[in-house]
């Protein structure tokens, strides 16, 4: 038997995901645009110059 997974919402509401949708919770939402290569520090400094420029040319696009 499969059992439902239950949640505790920010509001004190307690209930499965689908109860939540139904209850619209859910009304405030929006769609973003995320970059689909983030910059890390940690690989950046790892690299050379020239790998630098690369990396910064691909951030760019």
């Amino acid at each position: 038997m499969k059992t439902k997974k239950v949640y505790r919402f920010n509001n004190g509401f307690i209930g499965t995901i689908q109860d939540a949708i139904n209850n619209d919770m859910f009304v405030k939402s929006s769609i973003d645009t995320v970059p689909a290569i983030e910059f890390n520090r940690v690989k950046y400094n790892r690299m050379n110059a020239r790998e630098q420029e690369i990396y910064e040319k691909r951030l760019k696009d």
